[in-house]
Formats: structure tokens, sequence, C-alpha cells
């Protein structure tokens, strides 16, 4: 998959809900948000086509399976972040 040129500030084009932090000290309940990354998990599954969906604020529009490709990596990432 190629991309092009990647911009140096991409991170500051990507729209993020307004006031979006998440604090430091803040806790979460793991069963509560296991239970929301698997709804969101079975959403996209059952996706018949991302043909509609939003364009990938950096990348632009994806094809089914380059966005299956992206958040199967993003996923990945984040679980590995927190040694899942």
């Amino acid at each position: 998959m190629v991309f092009g040129k990647l911009e140096t500030n991409y991170a500051e084009r990507i729209k993020k809900p307004v006031g979006f932090a998440i604090p430091l000290e803040e806790h979460f309940d793991l069963e509560k948000e296991k239970s929301l990354l698997l709804e969101i998990l079975t959403k996209a599954c059952n996706t018949q086509s991302t043909e509609n969906w939003t364009p990938h604020v950096l990348f632009g529009h994806l094809t089914d399976k380059q966005w299956s490709k992206l958040l199967t990596k993003h996923i990945d990432y984040h679980l590995k972040q927190f040694g899942v």
C-alpha cells in the first residue's frame, strides 16, 4: 500500500473531539473497555462495505482490504502497548 509522501505535520490535521484528552490519573474498567472494543469489532466485521466510511484523515479513501489491515495493525499496536 503506497500513501505517497507523508507530511510531517499530519498530527496537527487529525480531527479529535473538542477537549479530547485522557487524564493520566484516570482509571478504566477493563471489562467495560473490553466489552466496548468487542462491540466495535463486531460492527466492523459485520460491515458489508467500507465504501460509505469517512475517509481516513491521513490516508484518505481506503478499500475494504486496506481498512481491515489498518484496523488490525492499530488494534494490535494498542494491545501490545498494554501487554495484552
